[in-house]
This record gives structure tokens, sequence and C-alpha cells, in this order.
């Protein structure tokens, strides 16, 4: 379309043409190729006149085309469109009174801050025309269409206008009482007020104040609400007006002539909330009258009579409140056990539900309860002060009749129990807090349920928070007397019909299941059991928060119905503290119990052995007799434990049988359907897992649909973790039920097999824990292990450096499947030859679980090699003591027959020898005829004689044989039996070799067994000792890699035979004597000092000498490795190692005098972690006091590294010997710092110059001593309990707090600044009791001091250097500290005030730290945020908009993206908690600052996708 065509159709009649003429031109100007015509001029008149066209729809359009317009014609069309749209909106009718503001706003907005010139020209031709409106213009319309654009104009270009500031400012005020639209005027005043400076401000604060010292009642609400909302905007300017302005206010409150006044009551009120928010440190000296205002203006009710309010004048807060509660609920009915009245049956608790139109009293009520809501969070420390004059009267000023003062109160309520779980979380002493609480409970619960029974949703909403908070912090024994109303409000809000009881339900079910998994509920299977149709009913609701919910309470239900359930104690912080109490006196008790048990026990065991000698005397006892008796009792025993079970299974009520069906159908309703909502299908899967878990047993054939669908969620992607999951609590040691089939379990191993072939590391991670939960529960039960054996050839395939948390648990499921089949140790020793050694070796493992769980892998293997090389061993030993004992008892059952038995035995005898002698003379009779027969007769006859003869031998050699073999059976144990009857009995003709084959075979079996324990042993350490060999393995790995090598070598040796060990052990000292590579040498002396520890090596020659030669060797890894090892071998044998080394100490020089204190630290720091015998032994050895001498005198060394080691061994012995250390310690921090200066000073000065320069060395030597002991001091305090130790450290830390934070050196504050954080965070008691004035120097360190900033020159160039840049750091570091232990102490507005200079900071690590800070203090408590959250846009600002030099290296460009990353973190989180509308500027700094800029853009969403954890940050 061409232009004339377009200028003709927008200036036609039909309404048809215009409309779409102007899409076209929107649609045209859209697009970046239009260009300016000709009849740009027409185009911009016919868009002008069509803004006041008839159609409001072409109007709109209209307005739109001007914006676009804008930004493609010249400046000349610009001011000539501001001209006409300002002569328009000051001339114009009513009619289209608004169309040519919100033009003129459209038009300004499309305008660039860049060209600062064309704003200038426009503020110079527009705004005077606007000001004289409002003075001139007689029109109310035309004077509020004149502010609201001046308002848009200061909102975009505020700050480029400030020869403006001045006349608009005193414009507004002449209008301001005589205006219409006050609201809008006191809008762009309080905009007004970010831009103008302090004079003006000044001038505006002085004119309130003149208006509000008149008296007169109009004028000063107006400009209270003026000051209200200056105050919320911009209330850090007002700090400085604070007095004069509260003094004022407190006139108007106390004046009796204002009392009926509600408007003004409100508006004095409002101001002090923005006090208390925004200028904190200087209300701190009006906090306990704004208190009192404000406890006493919430009760303010004129429908009130005189008499009741004086009556409660009267009493306390605490009492009035109680009584007043009693009272309410003295018609109520007692609660009963089980059969209570339920919500339905009883009558519905009716409000008073008068309220006069005219009272607007409840302002008054709820300005009041704001600013008790603005106490509560602004001072958290003053809690128990909360707790003790303002819960009661706000749980009295529940029973409100005003709907909106109630949520108000209940509000603040809820923030009160809020900032009390912080308060109970981070702090230990909680007694009275605790009783103060109690006080109030009764009235508490009264209250709250009597509030559930109305009909109003918002109000029940935010009971049901409350109470769900309270949970945990009220003992049990209180909050388990409302049991049965708890559970009727809950009914009650199940049932509710409301058209928006959403929230209701979602509420009511929170704290259903907080509540019942965090007591034991007395009855409740009988409870549950009329709230089965409720939650069948909820878990089918269309909103997925209530279907979901309903169902995890459906998973409690089957944990805490059975008798032996255990409570969720996560929250339940007052019953634990309760119960620790009476924990300790038990414990008191039984160790008095068991010292007098233990002196009856002695006495009981020298009788026992009395009686043991003369029975072992006594020949009457039979072992068969025994045997028969131990069967008995055995048998007894199975048939009573099968009874029993029987018995148990009987005594199941069928009360817990039938809701354990109803349960499983209720969740399985919901399991079986996959198109649902995916919260749902996770909380179906996890509650059906755990109903299977605990009450598998009750639910007969159900069991295996369940599981059959559990493979279908397997193979989904979307619920494949949460299955995974679910099957953990299966197979979780915890589990109640069995499965009867290996296949099914050996199913899921197969699946999950499959599973660690995948790229998501999430699902590999869980798989592998699912699998080590499966192994160790059913692993044993497995007939085969072929499955178990390709999931090791999975994992070495699977397992890699580059994830250690997947390598870890693969580690750990290795060492499970060996516990379970040790048939499989061939397999896992290829394992550990080819992949376990490298994952070790690689620089990346340190110290952690991943080295725990390898060497526990190493001696378990151990474990299995030695149990079967000792196999062989046991049974020849336990078929020798069974022999034994045969013949024992052959031999005693022989003598406890009788003499009859004895004749009986002796006729047998005579009668065998009587046999034997008739059988020889029979045998010599034949021979003899034979001999005659055979001269008689032929020689044929002779072969056949003969031949019989043989044939008699033949079968009198046989029934010799088999009385033989008869006889060895019987001496025989099973085994053999068993061994001998697989044995084919050799034939006649091959009896020799068939007795060789044998033995050989047999001597072959041995030999396997006995070489197969060699070289598993050596299997293991080959690959360890032939890596130190390799020449270039010093340069590829570090230190703590041949740390890790050499306890892994030292897990396998110590459980090799005695022989073996002292072999190695002299191999590793031969190592070392020959001197060989550097990396076997290193390895041989962490191996041999891990192995001193255990061994006693003071039986090899001179290894002391040998271990002290290698301190001159030329690599510092030797040396390092060899005090190492010194270090470690004294701990074997303290007396006769230690003595050497202190003598070594004494005598050489300071070449090895670091690594003999490194060697002290090891024998120190070993000691310090054993018995308390060894302890006792190292204090009682002579040698512990010249040690002790020897670290103390060397505390201001000049070597920086031998004064960490001083510190660190001064600070185990402490924990050694308290009483001797702490105090000499306190001794050289208390000495002063001139006072050794100038003694020696004196004696030793010779000149000026020397003087000086012993000075200078004298101070720098007590700095150093001073840093080291306040340093060693952290090295002794730890979480654990000594009561000795404490008492002495609480007598004594006050001096070392004192003299190292108030040091005026920056060294020794720095050590001071450490000892504080360290205490913080391990016990935070010794901070708590002295934080008000260890706060203060920690605030002071967080500042730049230009005195510590000096100038370096090199060369030409000059180079500034700040020393104090790490106590900067750790000031910071110690108030994230504090922030979690002493919360409650903490003035959060100071502390806020203080991470802003943090964020300020120039150095980057810093304002990362506060960043970190910033995030924290956001979860903890928002309220204070957001009232500054103004203040905190120009840091934030500044480190997302900082740039990088162009020559600046990868390093500083990375850092650089870390801070902006970090930032936009932080304003991510404000968005997330406070959100965007808090504040007009914030909002304001994210639409132009960041998403304005597409760089910034991207990197925001991008955060936003990743879905970041603010509270880990």
């Amino acid at each position: 379309m061409s232009s004339s065509q377009l200028v003709k159709k927008l200036k036609s009649i039909d309404y048809d043409y215009r409309f779409m003429a102007l899409s076209d031109l929107v649609s045209d100007l859209k697009q970046r190729s239009w260009n300016t015509t000709r009849q740009i001029d027409q185009i911009i008149g016919a868009v002008l006149n069509l803004l006041e066209d008839s159609s409001r729809e072409v109007q709109e359009l209209a307005v739109e085309c001007l914006g676009l317009l804008v930004l493609k014609c010249s400046t000349n069309h610009i001011h000539s469109i501001l001209k006409t749209l300002t002569t328009k909106t000051l001339e114009t009718e009513e009619e289209f009174l608004d169309v040519f503001p919100i033009a003129f706003k459209r038009v300004i907005t499309q305008l660039s801050h860049d060209n600062l010139h064309l704003i200038l020209n426009i503020a110079d031709r527009t705004l005077p025309k606007f000001i004289e409106g409002i003075l001139k213009s007689k029109k109310p319309e035309t004077q509020n269409a004149c502010v609201e654009i001046i308002h848009h104009f200061l909102f975009s270009f505020g700050s480029a206008i400030p020869n403006y500031h001045r006349e608009i400012q005193n414009v507004l005020l002449k209008n301001f009482e005589v205006t219409t639209s006050r609201k809008q005027v006191i809008d762009t005043i309080s905009l007004l007020c970010t831009n103008i400076d302090d004079n003006l401000f000044s001038n505006l604060i002085e004119f309130i104040l003149e208006k509000l010292a008149k008296n007169d009642k109009q004028l000063s609400i107006i400009y209270l609400q003026l000051l209200v909302v200056i105050g919320r905007k911009l209330g850090y300017r007002i700090a400085k007006y604070i007095s004069e302005l509260v003094k004022v206010l407190f006139h108007y409150l106390n004046d009796e002539e204002f009392y009926d006044e509600i408007e003004l009551m409100d508006g004095c009120l409002q101001s002090f909330e923005c006090f208390i928010l925004r200028c904190p440190n200087e209300v701190l000296p009006f906090e306990d009258e704004f208190l009192d205002v404000s406890l006493d203006l919430i009760r303010y009710d004129p429908n009130l009579s005189d008499s009741d309010y004086s009556n409660s004048e009267e009493d306390s807060g605490d009492e009035w409140a109680i009584k007043q509660i009693i009272e309410m609920s003295s018609g109520e009915d007692k609660e009963s056990e089980i059969s209570g009245t339920g919500s339905e049956s009883e009558e519905e608790f009716s409000d008073d539900d008068y309220s006069d139109d005219d009272d607007t009293s409840w302002k008054v009520r709820r300005a009041s309860a704001k600013c008790l809501f603005a106490l509560i969070t602004s001072r958290p420390e003053m809690v128990f002060k909360f707790h003790k004059e303002v819960s009661p009267i706000l749980i009295s000023r529940f029973s409100e009749r005003e709907d909106y003062v109630k949520l108000d109160i209940f509000e603040t309520f809820n923030e009160l129990l809020h900032q009390t779980r912080t308060v109970i979380r981070s702090t230990f002493e909680t007694h009275n807090l605790v009783e103060v609480i109690l006080k109030t409970s009764n009235a508490l619960f009264i209250s709250c349920l009597n509030e559930l029974k109305s009909n109003k949703v918002q109000s029940r909403v935010l009971i049901f928070k409350i109470l769900n908070k309270l949970v945990g912090i009220i003992p049990s024994k209180v909050i388990l007397k409302f049991t049965n109303r708890l559970f009727d409000s809950v009914k009650r809000a199940l049932l509710d019909k409301s058209p928006s009881n959403e929230n209701l339900k979602t509420e009511s079910l929170r704290f259903f299941k907080k509540f019942i998994t965090h007591y034991k509920i007395p009855n409740l299977e009988k409870r549950i059991m009329k709230l089965l149709p409720l939650l069948k009913k909820a878990v089918q609701h269309e909103h997925f928060k209530i279907s979901s919910l309903s169902l995890m309470i459906c998973g409690d239900i089957s944990r805490m119905i059975l008798p032996n359930s255990q409570i969720d104690t996560k929250f339940n912080f007052v019953d634990e503290k309760i119960e620790k109490g009476k924990k300790e006196n038990e414990k008191e008790k039984e160790k008095e119990n068991e010292k007098k048990n233990e002196n009856e026990n002695e006495n009981e065991n020298e009788n026992e052995k009395e009686k043991e000698k003369e029975k072992e005397k006594e020949i009457g006892i039979e072992n068969t007799e025994q045997e028969s008796a131990e069967s008995k009792i055995e048998t007894k025993r199975e048939t009573e434990t099968k009874e029993e079970n029987k018995s148990k299974e009987i005594e199941i009520p069928k009360e817990l049988k039938e809701i354990a069906i109803e349960l499983f159908d209720i969740v399985f309703s919901v399991f079986k359907i996959q198109n649902t909502d995916q919260e749902v299908k996770d909380a179906s899967i996890s509650s059906i897992s755990i109903i299977i878990s605990q009450l598998g047993s009750l639910l007969e054939d159900r069991v295996e649909n369940a599981i059959n669908l559990f493979f279908d969620r397997l193979n989904n992607e979307t619920t494949r973790i949460i299955s995974l999951k679910s099957l953990r609590i299966l197979f979780n040691d915890n589990s109640k039920f069995r499965f009867k089939s290996n296949e099914l379990v050996i199913k899921i191993i197969i699946q999950l097999r499959k599973y660690l072939s995948k790229q998501n590391r999430i699902v590999k991670r869980d798989s592998l824990l699912t699998l080590i939960s499966i192994i160790k529960s059913y692993g044993s039960n497995l007939s085969s292990s072929s499955e178990l054996r390709k999931l090791i050839t999975t994992l070495y395939e699977l397992m890699n450096i580059n994830e250690l948390q997947i390598a870890q648990s693969g580690i750990i499921l290795i060492s499970t499947i060996l516990a379970v089949k040790p048939r499989t140790l061939e397999e896992i020793i290829q394992f550990v030859e080819n992949k376990l050694f490298d994952i070790i070796k690689h620089p990346v493992v340190k110290e952690g679980i991943l080295l725990d769980s390898a060497i526990n892998l190493y001696s378990q293997i151990m474990n299995c090699i030695n149990n079967r090389s000792t196999v062989n061993t046991n049974e020849k030993k336990n078929t020798n003591k069974k022999d034994k004992k045969e013949k024992e008892i052959e031999k005693e059952n022989e003598k406890r027959k009788g003499k009859g038995n004895e004749r009986e035995k002796r006729n047998e005898k005579k009668k065998e020898e009587e046999t034997k002698k008739k059988i020889k003379k029979e045998t010599e009779q034949d021979k003899r005829k034979e001999r005659i027969k055979e001269r008689g007769k032929g020689r044929s006859r002779k072969g056949k004689e003969k031949e019989k003869e043989k044939e008699k031998e033949r079968e009198r050699e046989k029934e010799k044989g088999k009385e033989r073999r008869r006889r060895r059976k019987e001496k025989e144990t099973e085994k053999d039996r068993k061994r001998k009857s697989t044995k084919k009995s050799p034939k006649k003709s091959s009896k020799k070799t068939s007795t060789k084959k044998t033995s050989t075979k047999s001597n072959k079996t041995k030999t396997k067994k006995s070489v197969t324990n060699v070289i598993n042993s050596e299997r293991l350490l080959s690959p360890m000792l032939n890596w130190s060999r390799n020449k270039t393995t010093i340069l590829e790995y570090e230190k703590h890699t041949f740390l890790s090598v050499a306890r892994c070598i030292s897990a396998i040796i110590v459980q090799t035979p005695t022989k073996q060990l002292k072999k190695l052990i002299s191999t590793f000292i031969d190592d070392i004597k020959k001197k060989k590579s550097i990396p076997q040498v290193v390895l041989a002396l962490y191996c041999l000092g891990h192995l001193g520890r255990i061994e006693d090596l003071s039986g090899y020659k001179k290894i002391n000498n040998l271990l002290f030669n290698c301190f001159s060797h030329k690599s510092a890894d030797i040396r390092t490795a060899a005090a190492f090892c010194l270090g470690n071998i004294a701990v074997g044998n303290l007396s006769y190692f230690l003595e050497f080394q202190v003598s070594q100490v004494q005598n050489q020089n300071k070449q090895n005098l670091y690594l003999l204190f490194r060697s002290f630290r090891e024998i120190i720091f070993a000691v310090s972690a054993s018995n308390s015998e060894q302890i006792h032994q190292f204090v009682i050895n002579s040698e512990f006091n010249k040690m002790l001498t020897i670290i103390i005198d060397n505390c201001g060394n000049e070597d920086a590294g031998i004064r960490n080691l001083v510190a660190e061994c001064l600070g185990k012995l402490a924990l050694i010997s308290p009483q001797t250390v702490i105090p000499s310690l306190r001794k050289m921090v208390e000495k002063e710092d001139g006072e050794k200066k100038l003694n020696e000073s004196k004696t030793n000065s010779t000149s000026e110059n020397n003087e000086e320069q012993k000075n200078q060395n004298l101070s720098d030597n007590i700095i150093n001593i001073k840093c080291t002991v306040i340093t060693a001091l952290r090295f002794a305090i730890n979480k654990d309990k000594k009561e000795k130790f404490d008492q002495i450290l609480k007598d004594h830390i006050d001096s070392f707090y004192r003299n190292g934070i108030q040091h005026s050196d920056h060294k020794v504050r720095l050590a001071a600044l450490g000892l504080i954080n360290f205490s913080a965070h391990h016990k935070p008691i010794l901070i708590r009791e002295r934080i008000k004035w260890i706060l203060p120097q920690i605030y002071n360190e967080t500042e730049v001091k230009q005195e510590l900033i000096k100038e370096v020159h090199l060369g030409p160039f000059t180079h500034s250097v700040d020393e104090g840049i790490d106590n900067r750091k750790l000031a910071f570091d110690t108030m994230n500290t504090l922030l979690t232990s002493s919360y409650d102490l903490l003035n959060l507005h100071e502390f806020l005030s203080r991470i802003r200079i943090g964020l300020e900071d120039p150095v980057l690590e810093i304002v990362l730290i506060s960043h970190e800070l910033l995030s924290r203090l956001l979860e903890r408590n928002k309220e204070i945020i957001r009232a500054n959250l103004e203040s905190l846009i120009y840091p934030l600002r500044r480190s997302i908009v900082k740039k990088v030099r162009q020559d600046a290296v990868k390093q500083e460009k990375d850092r650089n993206e870390e801070l902006i990353r970090s930032a936009l973190k932080v304003v991510l989180h404000l968005v997330t908690v406070i959100g965007r509308q808090s504040s007009e500027k914030f909002n304001r700094f994210i639409e132009k600052g960041i998403l304005s800029n597409q760089i910034l853009k991207e990197k925001f969403e991008l955060i936003q996708q990743e879905g970041i954890q603010f509270a880990k940050f």
C-alpha cells in the first residue's frame, strides 16, 4: 500500500478503513525494512487526529502507532508530536483527557537514556507547561493528568533533570492539601525523593514536621500518609530525623484529644512500622515504647465495655489472656480418649457477627499487629521477650471480630513461631524459652481449635500453618491432650465443600502428616479407621497437591501404625532436649549400678572358677548325655519359637489387617494409572513401596501385582528414578517384608545391570545404591553366583576416575558381593589388579570415603584368603580333637559300666584266645595230614591241595582286612568317610601304581592351595610395588597418592602371617638402605610409618639412625616421608623412640628442625586420638616435659612452617594435658608487647640503630608467639565433650579472644578471627556468652583500612598491596558461621549493613562470600531484605555490569564470569522469594538492567532453567 492511499484511509469516514489502515501501519512499523516517506508529516498528523476518534479501539491503535513512529522519525517530528500532545492535554475536553496522557507516556518510554540532549530539550519544552497546568488549571482532571505525566517523566528520567526538582516539589506540596487525587501526588513526591539531593530532602522533612506540629487533625492525617510512603521507599534517608518524628507521633498518641481519631492513630502506627523496618539502628532506644503502644492498641475496641478493658489492663498480659481463653472455652466438653465428640456432631463455633459500618477501629488494631510483625522479624534476639509479653495477647486476640485484623494477627503469630524454630535450631540452651512456651501452650491450642470450627477458609488455613509450626516446638505431653479435637478438625477440613478449599485441604494434610510422624499417638489404629474413607476421596482429588499429600500420608500411616515404629526426630527439638536430661540422669544411675555389679561379679567369678575346678576333677560327667540334653534343649527352643511366631501371627489384630488392605487398595488405585501428574506418580510409587515393606506380610497375594507394575515403572524414563528409590526401600534392612522367590530378585538385578550402561548419571548412581541394598539382604540366598560375576564385569567397564561418586558406590557394591559370596574372589581380584589400583593412584583421590572403601575391600579380600588357607588346618585340628574326644568317651563309658560288664569282656577275651588256640591246633594237624598224604600220593594231588590252601588263606586275609577297615572307620570323622567313599577301590594287580597316583594327587592339591594363598597376596601387592619402581612415577603423581597407596599396602600386609610381615618390613628397610629410586624409597617410608603404629619396630637395629639420615637427602619427598615414618614408628614404642627424637632436637641445628617437628606432630596426633591408657603413659613419660618445653620455646621461630607445626602440636597437647598447657599458653598471650623490649634494650643496647633493630626483632618475636598460641587453641577445640578440658577452656578462653581481636597488629587479629570462626562452628557456647563485645570487633574487620594498604616499588613501577584482605575474608566467613550458630543474638539490620559493605568490596572473593551471605539471610528472614531491597540494587548492578580490560588473561575473564553469575543467582533468588513487584526500582533494574541486555538475559534464563538451590548456594 502506498503512503497516499494509507493517508486517505486514515482520514476515511468509515470506521473499518481507519482501523485496518492503522493495523497495517503498526505491522509495517514493527518491521525493520520500513523507511520514512515524504508524507511522514501527513501520517503523523492523521494518527494524532485519530486520538480523538469516537472508537476506543482506534484510539488504542493510534497510541501504539505513535510509540512506534518515534523510533522511525527525526527529532523535529518528536518535538512536534509532544507539542501537540501537551496542548491537547491542557486544552482538551473530559472525553479525550485519558488518551493524551497515555500517548505522552508511550512516547517517553520509547526514548533512549543515552540521548540526554534530546531528553533535556523535551523537558525544557514540556515540563514548565505541565507545572503551570497544575497551578493555573481550574479543572481537577487536567491537574491529575499533569501530575500523572510528571510522575512518569520522573520514573523514566528523574535523575537527568535535577534543575526541575525544586520547582516540582514546591508545586506538588502547594497542591497537596487541595488536590482530589492525593494518592497520586503522594506517589510522585515519594518518587521525586529517590532523585533529589539531601538539601531538598531535609527541606521536605522539615516542612512535614512543621505541618505535624500544628496539631491539626486533617492536616496531620494527610502528612502522616505522605511520611509513611516516603518511609517505605526511602527509610534510610529518614534516619537522621527519627528522634524528632517519634516525639511528634507519640504526642498524638498520648494526647487524650486525639484518642478517638482512628485514622491518625493508624498513620502513627504505620509510620512506626516503617521506622522499625527501614531505620533499625536509630529506632533501638524507642523499641520498648513501640512494643507497649502496639500491645495496648491491638486491644483497642470502642465497642468493648470500659469495665472489661479496665480489668484487662489491671492484670498482666499473660494472666489476662489465659483468663479470657478459659472463659471462652468453659462451655466446651472435655476430651475423651477415643470416642470423643466429632466435629460433625458438635455445634459450630459462631463468631460475633456484630460489626458496625461506621466502626473503623479495626484499622488501629491491624496497624498495631503489623507493627508487632515488624518488631518480631527485625529482632530475633528478643524472641524470649516476645513469647513472654506478646504471645499471650496475640492468642487472646484470635477471637477478633474483623477478618482483616484476624488474618494479620495469625500472620504475626506465625512469624513468631518461625523465628522460634530458627532460634531453637541454632541455639543449645533453650530451657527458659521452652518453659515460657509451655505456659501459654494450653491456651494456644484451645483458641486454635475454636477457630478451626469457624466457616472462614482463610483463617482456618492460617491456623493449620500455625499448628504445623508448633509440631516439634511443643512437647508431646501437651499436644497429645488435644488429639481427638485435632483429628476432628482435619476431618472437617477434608469434608469442606466450599469452592476455594484447595489451600485448606493441603494445609490440613501437611499438618496431619507432620503430626503423625513426630509423635506416638495412642490408639492410632482406631482413629485412622475413621479417616480412611476421607483419604480415599482425597487421593482421587483433581488437585495434584492434595492427592500427592494424601498418598504420602498413606505411606506414613503404614510406618507409624506398627507397635515398634520410630518417630521422625528431624524437627522434634523440644522432646529431644527434654529427653537428654533424663538420659544423663539415667546414665549416672547406670554407672553407680555398674560399679556395684562389678564388685558382685568379681566375687561370683571366683566362686565359679572354684566350682569348675571341682567339676573337672570329677569323673561322673557324660559328654554323650550332655550332647543329648543339648539336642533336646535345641528342639524345645525350636518348638517354642514356632509357637511364639504362631501366637504372634494370631495376636495381630483384625483392624491392622483391614487398615493394611485398605491402604494398599487406596494407593494401588492411583498406582495403576499412568495418565496422572508427575508429582502424583512419584508419591504413589514411594508410598506403595513403604506399605509393602512395612505391611507386606498382611497383604497376601496383592504384592505380586504391584511388583509386576514396578518393572513397567522402571522401564519408563519419567518414573525410573523414583522407582529405583522405592526399590531401595523394599530391599532395605528396615524392611519387614521378604520375597519368597529368588527368581524375582535375579530379574531385578538383571534389569538394574542394564541401567548401569545408560548415559544418565543419576540413573547409574541410584541403580548402584539399590543393588547394594538388594545384595546385602538377598545375596546369600542366591543359588548361583553367575549373575554376580556378570555384574562385576559390568562394573569393571563402568568405573572411571571422572565419576568419583559412581566409583565409590561401585567399590562398596563389590565389597558387599564379596561378603555375601566369597566364591567370586578370583573375579574380584582381577578387578582389583586391573581397575582399582588405577583409581587409587589418581591424584584426584585423597583421603575420603572412596579411599576408605578401597582399603576396606583390600582387607576383606585378605580375610577371604586367610579363611581359605586356614580351612585345611582347622579340619585336621578338628579331626584330631574329635578322635581324642571319642577315645575319652569310650574309656569313660567303659569305666562307668558296672563290674558285670568287665567280667563279660574278660570272658569274651578268654573265648577269643581259646578259639585262636583251637584254630592253631587244627591248622597244625591239617598240615601234618597233608604231608603224609603228599608222600603217599602223586604230584597231581599235591598241586590241587596247594591251591585249596591258598584259597583258604585268601579268605582269612579278606576277613582280617574287613576287621581292620571297620576299626579304622570307627576312628575316622564324617568328612574322611565321605572323602574315602568317593574314591574307587584299586584292583589287586595294580596296588602299587594306584597308591602312587593318589599320593601325587594329594600332594598337588596341597601345593596348589598353599600357592594360591601366596599368589593372591602377591597379586595384590605386586602392582603397587612395581608402580613405585617406575622412574616416571615421581613426576606424574603427587605426595598424597603415595600416602593412599601406602595405606592400602599396610591394610594388606597387616593380615598376612608374621613371617611374611617381617620379610616385607625387612625389604622396605633394605630399599631405604640401598637408596633405590625416589618413588620406591618414598613408598617404603610411608609403608613403614603405617605399619609402625601397629607393630613394634624397636627390634630392627639402627632404624632410628637410618631414618634420621634420610633427613639429609636431596629429595624433599624423601625428607617429608622420613619425618612421617619416624613419628609413626614412635607410636608403636614411645619409651624407646621418643628419647631419641628429643635428643636429636636438642643437639641438631636449624636444618632438620622442621622435619623433627613434623615427627612430633605425628606422635602427638596419634596419641590424642588413642585410648586413655596410652595418653596416660605418654604424659608419665620422662621425655614429655622436655618435648613440651622445646615446642613452647619455638613459638616465636622465624620460620612460618615451624610455627604452624608448633601450633598444631600445642593444640593437641592441650587436649592431652589441659591443666599444664592452657595456663602456660595464657601467660604467653597476656604478655605485653613492650615489656621484653624495654628490659633487653637497656642491657644490650650499644647504639641507636642497634636498639631499633633489636626492639623490632623482639616485637616481631612477640607477635609471632601470640599468633602461634592463638592458633594452637583452634586445634584443641572439638565437637567431642570432655568435661575437664571444657571447664579449663571456659576459664581461660576470654583472655585469648580479647588479647587477640583487640590487638594493634593485623596478624594477631587474623589469628583471633580464625579462632572465633572455628569455635563458633564447633563450640558455639564459647562465642554466645561473649558475642556482645566480639561482634563489633568482627564488623570492624570487614572495612577496608587504608593504613594496611602499602605501596611497593618495583623499579619504575609502583604496586599497591592490601595486607587486610585475609582479615576481611575471614571476618565475612565468621559472619557466615554466626548466622547459623548464633542467629538469635544478631542484630540483623546491622548484619545486613555489613553485607552491603562486602558487596562493594574491591576483592572478588569477598563479594562472592557476601553474595552467599545475602542469599542465606534471605532464606532466614525475607522481611528485612524486602525493607532494604533498594539499597542492595546498586552493588548488585555494579557486579553484573563489571567488565574486564581487553588485554586480560583467561583466568581474569573466568573470574569475572563467576562474579556475574553469582550476582545473577542472588537476583533470581530475590525474585523468587520477594517478587519483582515489591519495589519499583528493583523491577526497573531487572527490566532495564538485565532483560534489556541480550547477553545478561541469556545468562539469567540459563540460571533459571538450572533450578539452583539457594539454601546450598
